[in-house]
This record gives structure tokens, sequence and C-alpha cells, in this order.
């Protein structure tokens, strides 16, 4: 079983060492003055605090609500080190993974849509809770990315991210 630490951490001795300027999403150190947080290979801002790593953007979550947040956090706009507040919001675990752009793999240029050899159209599809939602096969490719993106506006809801 995997234990919280940060919860371990009062919100007030987050506010009594950290600063947060919502306008910008920074975090700074209340004693030295310099902005927190060191870039990690996945993109996200860690902070050490108290002897325990902890991520920034969910410092600045606890810092501005005053409570640490119930699972993940989502970056509305994908950017990973973007800690504004407007840019956060909780979510699930499948939410969260709903808001992802298209896969560097990806060869059609289409979220969720590739090419299927056995039919010679273009597959649709999407995922939600891990499983994978069959949308259909289509002649053209923009008829799957309308198709695929209507579908996930409805299932995803405001997580629904289409890859732009």
């Amino acid at each position: 079983m995997k234990i919280n630490t940060e919860k371990q951490i009062p919100i007030e001795t987050l506010r009594e060492l950290f600063s947060y300027d919502p306008a910008t999403g920074v975090l700074t150190r209340r004693d030295l003055g310099r902005v927190v947080g060191s870039l990690r290979s996945d993109g996200y801002l860690s902070a050490t605090v108290k002897y325990r790593s902890l991520l920034v953007h969910r410092i600045v979550f606890a810092c501005y609500h005053g409570r640490w947040p119930n699972g993940r956090l989502d970056h509305k706009n994908e950017i990973k080190s973007d800690n504004k507040i407007e840019n956060l919001r909780e979510a699930t675990n499948s939410q969260n993974v709903c808001n992802c752009g298209k896969r560097k793999t990806n060869t059609s240029g289409v979220k969720g849509v590739h090419f299927y050899k056995p039919t010679g159209k273009w597959m649709a599809q999407l995922q939600i809770d891990g499983r994978k939602i069959f949308v259909g096969y289509f002649t053209e490719i923009s008829d799957a990315k309308s198709t695929l993106e209507q579908k996930r506006a409805e299932m995803h809801g405001e997580f629904a991210n289409h890859g732009g």
C-alpha cells in the first residue's frame, strides 16, 4: 500500500514556506525569494519539502485551495509546467488520460484514427476508463475525424482533447 506523504505536510506549513502568484503560476520560497521547482524529464516541476519530493502543481493547489487535491490534477492546456490555478483541475485517472494529445507514434495525424488494412478503411476508436470504444470504419479520414470528435466530446465532456 502506497502511503501519501504529501498529506502529512500541513497546509499551514506550505503557506509559511511558499508564496504563490495565481496570475503567473509561479511558486516562490518566502525565505530565499527563489522560484521553486526543478524540471523533471516528464515535464513536471518538483520540489523538496520537509525532505519529501513533491510535485509543484500539487503544492500550488494545496496552497491556493487550503486542502490537498483528491486524486489527480490535470493541466488543462497539457503544459505540465504551467501551474496557473486556472490551468489546474482535479481529475480521476480516466479523465486525466482523456486530456492527452495524440501519441508521438501517430501516423494518421488524427488522434484515435488509423488506417486498418484488412478493410482498407480508416478506423476510429477512443478510450474511456481503460476500455477501447470502437466508433467505426470510414472511407474518408475527415469523416472518421469528425465522427470521433463528436463521440469524444459526448463521452469525455470537459476533458475531451482532440489532439489539436
